[in-house]
């Protein structure tokens, strides 16, 4: 199997995909008209305005984010798209809780302060003691953290503060039951995002954009917040108001805003700190993602098995058995499907071993392990039914 690498990953990638059995190129060898590309692997390229191989199975993002990935084209095309949630969120706690840090304690402007220091000056130490009672600030113990959004983020983010003393209050009410295992019982949930805005100090936004995020953050919203407090938006720049935060500032309802997307309107700013970026921006964020995805794509592509993936249901799927073969059929979700399939194997007098058909949304995908050896008859026969995106033999 050939798979393309788009964007720079490190040197441990080619040997590690080599070592499992895969050819690998990298962006500018690789010929996208080409039917033997079967998997991409990326970062940041986008994809919506490419031409894809005909033979595409699947495409992985090192990442959380899809935006770069047309998913929606690729669903039509029962093209799996891969993603790794979760991989980065230590890196984002962390440079949350640097922000955090950096506003209450007044570093920016402590810095620029010693920046124009004349260190020839006589009095240079005299100056410093006269004019630090200006950078006084306060400590992380006792402070309200809000977290809006308790994925994979916001639970080590909660957790990492509530061990620095922080009063941290959390709203998300599609926690997932592992995630709501992992956060500690200290934080403080609250049942709506009303309740949540009205207690906060500090507020951190981490949630997926769509378009039921988009402004989440509003006019309206940011007006709910006690007098004085600051936001910080690490998720996505459009989950947040720009034009409503500058009003905000300006009639000092927010004393600042902290984020990692700049923007021309916010760069000149005194009241707001621009990250380039960076919250994701390290190595071991970086070496989790590429890892998770070389896992998840290759359990899909030698076995079927459904992992991380943002457009297709999770599917569990053990090895194939000794002397069968797995059949896997990416297809509508509609009512007979099953029976068309099963229909196709009964007419090929193949037997069918194990079957499993999970759903999600529009898509489904059927995983079923037959007692015989590849058959390309029945494979064409299965193809061939309406509803059917995609099928091969793992």
């Amino acid at each position: 199997m050939k798979i393309c690498l788009m964007n720079h990953f490190s040197d441990k990638m080619h040997p590690q995909l080599q070592s499992q059995g895969y050819e690998v190129v990298s962006e500018n060898q690789c010929d996208l008209a080409s039917s033997e590309i079967e998997a991409i692997l990326l970062r940041s390229k986008n994809l919506h305005n490419l031409s894809l191989p005909k033979g595409l199975l699947a495409v992985a993002r090192a990442g959380a984010g899809v935006n770069n990935i047309p998913v929606e084209r690729m669903s039509e095309q029962g093209i799996a798209v891969f993603n790794a949630p979760g991989a980065n969120a230590n890196a984002v706690a962390e440079m949350v809780l640097t922000a955090i840090l950096m506003q209450v304690r007044h570093v920016e402007p402590a810095l620029e302060f010693t920046g124009r220091l004349d260190s020839h000056s006589e009095n240079l130490a005299q100056q410093v003691e006269s004019e630090k009672s200006q950078f006084q600030g306060r400590e992380l113990q006792g402070l309200k953290l809000g977290i809006i959004g308790l994925g994979a983020i916001g639970v080590l983010l909660a957790n990492k503060a509530v061990a620095l003393g922080m009063k941290v209050f959390g709203f998300d009410p599609h926690i997932s039951v592992e995630n709501a295992w992992r956060l500690s019982s200290e934080v403080i949930h609250k049942s709506s995002l009303t309740a949540l805005l009205n207690d906060c100090e500090a507020l951190s936004i981490h949630v997926p954009y769509m378009e039921a995020t988009h402004h989440l953050l509003n006019q309206e919203k940011l007006a709910l917040l006690p007098a004085g407090s600051f936001v910080l938006n690490f998720s996505r720049d459009e989950v947040v108001d720009r034009q409503a935060v500058l009003s905000a500032l300006e009639k000092e309802q927010l004393s600042a805003y902290i984020t990692d997307f700049p923007e021309s309107a916010l760069l000149q700013h005194d009241k707001v700190m621009c990250f380039p970026h960076i919250g994701a921006s390290t190595k071991e964020a970086q070496e989790n993602a590429s890892t998770q995805v070389i896992h998840s794509l290759d359990a899909f592509l030698k076995r079927g098995e459904i992992r991380y993936s943002v457009n297709l249901p999770e599917l569990p799927a053990g090895e194939i058995p000794n002397g069968c073969s797995r059949l896997l059929v990416i297809h509508q979700n509609r009512v007979g499907m099953i029976a068309q399939i099963t229909d196709c194997i009964e007419e090929a007098e193949e037997n069918i071993i194990e079957m499993n058909n999970r759903s999600r949304e529009a898509l489904a995908v059927t995983l079923i392990d037959l007692q015989s050896d590849k058959n390309q008859e029945l494979l064409s026969e299965v193809e061939r039914l309406e509803a059917v995106l995609s099928v091969r033999y793992c």
